[in-house]
């Protein structure tokens, strides 16, 4: 995941449950936008790749 200024932030392991794919983030950063990026791979063993795009309004902290 990237956020503001194309800093990086942490990602935990993924864990698979039936069709969902979560992954811990770290629940602070600074205002502005992020990308989080994913590959996965299908059980027809097609990868598929995307990107969620969101934007924290106000600066968050754990």
């Amino acid at each position: 995941m990237t956020g503001p200024g194309g800093a990086a932030w942490t990602v935990g392991p993924a864990t698979v449950a039936g069709p969902v794919v979560s992954a811990p983030v770290t629940p602070a950063g600074p205002a502005g936008a992020y990308v989080l990026t994913y590959r996965v791979v299908s059980d027809d063993g097609d990868p598929v790749t995307g990107a969620v795009r969101f934007t924290l309004t106000v600066p968050a902290s754990p």
